[in-house]
């Protein structure tokens, strides 16, 4: 028996490559609480809490002369006193 043998020629072919990217769950999604303390602060700030007005107050004072020589305690007349009011 004969065998016939045949040669083919042979040519290498360059290997084909290809990047492929995928996003693989690692670790399923989670909460954790975490404890935040909490900040104190102190503010301390001035408030009106009565507003500024004029009280007339009757003191002792020797003024028995004024009063005879200018017959009242100047600054105590109309004009004088609607100064005050404005």
């Amino acid at each position: 028996m004969c065998v016939a043998r045949v040669r083919l020629p042979v040519s290498t072919v360059p290997a084909k490559f290809e990047t492929i990217c995928k996003q693989v769950l690692v670790e399923p999604a989670s909460t954790k609480k975490v404890e935040i303390p909490a900040k104190f602060e102190t503010i301390c700030k001035q408030v009106l809490d009565q507003p500024s007005r004029m009280v007339w107050r009757r003191i002792k004072c020797d003024c028995g002369d004024i009063v005879k020589k200018y017959k009242e305690i100047p600054g105590t007349d109309e004009a004088s006193l609607m100064l005050f009011k404005k």
